[in-house]
């Protein structure tokens, strides 16, 4: 052991003890100086833009370099250490904000050119307000990279590097133009069922943002915290982002550039609302960790000291509320009638009547094998058994429609096509009870 380790016993939550070397903050204060050299210098240059925007490009620089700082100061445990704990909340907040602003400078791109779909004035509005969001938040990450350039002087010293760093690109194209579009159509086979199965997924999020917040503006403080202690759960926002995302990701794999794209204007508008639903998603997780951060009672108040002073909170709260979540809903308000014309466009309806197989009934197994099928296309099917009818993509729905008609042995489905068929051949092999294994290739999703 080196004369600048130790070893000491770490008291853990639960009262257990493990040992563990220390490294000396001398020794870690010459590996954080190393590291710092290019998010210093990327400091610089954000200083060097003066009041002019900071690029998406420069953003990109700066949260990815603030990521792997934060990485390694969470390694070594800054947080529990005087010398480093208020770098580390410096270098965490300066990694949120960027993320922020990168994704700001995207949607203030494509609302340049198109805002929100038939509304004139609510569009102005969005631009407006992206471009105060902007500004205020690129303030602070400015004010946040000045301390931090101050903070890091004072404790690495002569050991920063006096060295430029690699090139780093940090400029953006200025030009708001397009490539000539000079590629057709292509056909992929019919996108009909991927395209109403999308829209009904995107009706879906509304359905349970809906059930969280409403699309509405918010003043008082008091209620800016009630929203946020209510609705403002990372998980939830990871969530929406993630479905969001998945949407966009199929829309781009099987329905971009298809001869259906190209003839129906409710597809554009439809990718236009999700995609920016889906950028307003991603600041709402930043914002959110930011207050959360603060709120954090393990934090050191000595090191988060070092932040609060230059991030408002209650305004960071205020455009979380008012203007990143109102704009994800809105979105997905917007969105809603364009889907539902999707829906109504490209499902071809059908209705089956089939008879339980022998020694079947619909307990756990099978209704969980009925709501994986729709589920898996994503169309919404209705199941009838009786005079009841419910959504046959809820295994709970069909367990109970099934238990209050324990002597129907008829069951009705309505829906889209795909799924009708698939739950044709489920019936016609008895529900998967003799095996998983034995079910046709056509059905070898439900076996994952």
């Amino acid at each position: 052991m080196t004369p600048d380790e130790e070893t000491q016993e770490i008291t853990l939550a639960g009262g257990s003890y493990i040992p563990d070397t220390v490294c000396s903050e001398t020794e870690f204060t010459g590996i954080l100086a190393e590291q710092m050299n290019v998010l210093l210098h990327l400091a610089g240059l954000a200083d060097r833009e003066g009041g002019g925007r900071l690029s998406r490009r420069l953003q990109a620089a700066i949260h990815e370099e603030a990521g792997d700082i934060e990485e390694l100061l969470e390694d070594y445990d800054a947080r529990y250490n005087r010398t480093f704990a208020g770098l580390l909340e410096l270098v965490a907040s300066i990694h949120l904000l960027a993320a922020a602003g990168h994704t700001l400078k995207s949607i203030q791109m494509r609302s340049a050119g198109r805002g929100i779909p038939g509304q004139a004035e609510a569009s102005e509005a969005l631009r407006q307000e992206s471009r105060d969001t902007l500004e205020f938040l690129e303030g602070i990450e400015r004010a946040l990279l000045d301390r931090l350039t101050q903070e890091t002087r004072r404790v690495c010293g002569e050991m920063l590097s006096s060295e430029p760093p690699r090139g780093v690109i940090t400029h953006d194209s200025l030009l708001q133009k397009r490539l000539p579009h000079t590629l057709g159509a292509e056909q992929h086979g019919d996108p009909g069922s991927i395209i109403a199965g999308e829209a009904t997924l995107f009706v879906g999020a509304l359905k349970t943002f809906n059930e969280r917040f409403q699309c509405r503006k918010v003043s008082e403080p008091s209620e800016l915290w009630r929203v946020y202690e209510e609705v403002c759960q990372e998980q939830q926002a990871r969530f929406l982002e993630a479905k969001l995302q998945n949407i966009v990701s199929r829309y781009d794999t099987f329905i971009r550039n298809t001869e259906a794209e190209h003839q129906d204007e409710n597809l554009r508008d439809f990718q236009h609302c999700v995609g920016m639903a889906k950028l307003f998603s991603r600041i709402v997780t930043p914002f959110i960790q930011m207050v959360n951060r603060f709120n954090d009672p393990s934090r050191s108040e000595e090191a988060k000291a070092h932040v609060s002073s230059l991030v408002p909170m209650e305004s960071i709260l205020e455009r979380l509320v008012n203007y990143a979540l109102y704009y994800v809903h809105a979105y997905l308000e917007v969105g809603e009638p364009i889907a539902k014309r999707l829906i109504q466009r490209y499902t071809t309806t059908e209705t089956i009547e089939l008879d339980l197989p022998e020694g079947c009934i619909l307990h756990a197994r099978p209704a969980s094998m009925i709501a994986k099928i729709v589920g898996h296309h994503g169309t919404p099917v209705d199941m009838t058994i009786g005079s009841e009818t419910c959504y046959a993509g809820s295994i709970m729905k069909v367990i109970l429609l099934a238990g209050n008609n324990l002597h129907e042995r008829r069951v009705t489905f309505k829906g889209d096509r795909s799924p009708i068929q698939d739950l044709k051949l489920l019936f016609e092999n008895r529900l998967g009870e003799d095996g998983l294994e034995k079910l046709p290739d056509e059905l070898a999703y439900l076996r994952r």
